[in-house]
């Protein structure tokens, strides 16, 4: 049977290919809105469909593609502060710092975006 260090590991490498997969999706989510712009705004003025109804779908699709990437951007905010706390108690488990990003990243983005609230302290 693995032992504590390395389930933690798993699920610590686990949580961050999530982390990459919802970044994936919100810049294919960024690049669809793009798309969906640049085809309402390159219709012809003699064109059947009213380029009102065209523009209306346009903001539409962008109030609900804003809307799922908020809701990806929290997960991926959630998912950053698991890994934190995951990162602590992994270091307590090993005695030494083995994993440094997600505290070190936290810091830096503090300035930048707000930072998410801290996961509940460790049992480790």
């Amino acid at each position: 049977m693995a032992n504590e260090l390395d389930i933690l590991l798993m699920e610590y490498n686990s949580l961050r290919a999530e982390v990459i997969e919802r970044v994936k999706t919100a810049f294919s989510h960024l690049a669809f809105f793009g798309a969906v712009v640049a085809f309402a705004f390159q219709l012809p003025d003699n064109q059947l469909v009213d380029r009102c109804i065209i523009i209306g779908l346009s903001v539409f699709g962008a109030v609900l593609l804003l809307y799922i990437a908020i809701i990806n951007w929290t997960w991926v905010s959630r998912i950053s502060s698991h890994l934190q706390h995951l990162e602590r108690r992994i270091n307590a488990s090993a005695g030494k710092p083995l994993l440094t990003w997600e505290g070190t990243s936290a810091t830096i983005s503090r300035w930048v975006l707000l930072p998410p609230k801290p996961y509940p302290p460790s049992d480790a």
